[in-house]
């Protein structure tokens, strides 16, 4: 009987040595990564047993996959016969991208904030398994009751939880929600939302006549002035995905009373506010999908207007893996 093996296997019982021995690979082995090995004088009517004490072995017809589960001495035993290897350590690097979603916009007028953004690199994964949560946006509020919006869901992977988006204020209720970032002020008077350390940034402030937009990742929402509301605070620019976009901006604030221009969405999927130009019942427009972007509050009036929903998060996890 005899093996296909790597240069440094080597057979520790001498008995019944194989007459040839050919490398199977380049002579280096990894763990968690599979090898395959060749019975070269398998016999249909002979009974092989394979066991190891590092990682898994298996076999079907004449071929061995053997896979070692941690660096060291590795190898397998067939019918008492030892074949022992050497196991070196694969370089495993994880970089990930974790963001919330984000919070509504209010119903007159503030604009919702980012959800958080959280990136590492770098990450030395274990061999086992990891969960992924994605949120979902947060939905706008309905102007007929001033209703504030509902704060974007968290997301996370690993040990990192992004926090969900602030809703946006609105002119009965004032302040914005706290989150990943805050959301906007609805009327002059509230308090300032803030964000989450390290995740985003806190909405503006409003005035008598337009609205805060939402906090984003990189930057704090606009303050809304006397013709305009305010703007959504810019996003995080991330290349994990293999092109360069923007997760995270902050929804813009809306019009109140003689407020002509809704405030512009932050880059990062923010959306719009809306404002007396488009009429009562303007809504505000909504995050978007898998962008964290926070949602545009809507133009305050007795009307249907309701403001955007926040934009649902996203996890991205790049693996690198070297063996």
């Amino acid at each position: 009987m005899s093996f296909i093996l790597s240069s440094n296997a080597v057979i520790t019982n001498p008995q019944n040595i194989p007459a040839t021995i050919q490398a199977a690979n380049s002579g280096t082995y990894y763990d968690s990564t599979a090898y395959t090995f060749t019975i070269t004088d398998f016999d249909s009517y002979v009974t092989y047993t394979v066991t190891t004490t590092n990682g898994t072995v298996t076999r079907s017809g004449d071929t061995i996959t053997y896979t070692a589960a941690s660096a060291g001495t590795g190898g397998f035993t067939i019918n008492n016969r030892s074949i022992s290897l050497t196991i070196s350590a694969a370089t495993r690097s994880v970089d990930y991208l974790v963001v919330a979603g984000g919070g509504g916009g209010g119903a007159g007028d503030g604009g919702g904030g980012a959800g958080g953004v959280i990136s590492a690199s770098g990450w030395t994964p274990s061999v086992t398994t990891y969960s992924a949560t994605v949120g979902n946006g947060g939905t706008g509020g309905y102007a007929g009751y001033f209703a504030t919006g509902t704060s974007g869901d968290n997301s996370s992977f690993n040990s990192s939880t992004a926090i969900g988006g602030g809703f946006g204020g609105t002119i009965a209720y004032t302040t914005g929600g706290n989150g990943g970032s805050g959301g906007g002020m609805g009327y002059i008077g509230g308090s300032v939302a803030t964000g989450t350390s390290g995740q985003g940034y806190a909405g503006g402030s409003a005035g008598y006549t337009a609205a805060a937009g939402g906090g984003g990742a990189t930057v704090v929402g606009a303050d809304g002035t006397g013709s305009a509301g305010g703007n959504g605070g810019a996003g995080y620019t991330s290349s994990i995905s293999g092109s360069s976009i923007v997760y995270g901006g902050g929804g813009g604030g809306g019009g109140i009373n003689t407020a002509t221009t809704g405030g512009t969405g932050g880059t990062g999927g923010g959306g719009n506010g809306n404002s007396a130009t488009t009429g009562a019942g303007a809504s505000g427009s909504a995050g978007t999908t898998n962008s964290g972007g926070g949602g545009g509050g809507a133009y305050f009036s007795y009307g249907n207007a309701i403001g955007g929903n926040g934009g649902s998060g996203i996890v991205i996890i790049s693996y690198q893996y070297t063996a």
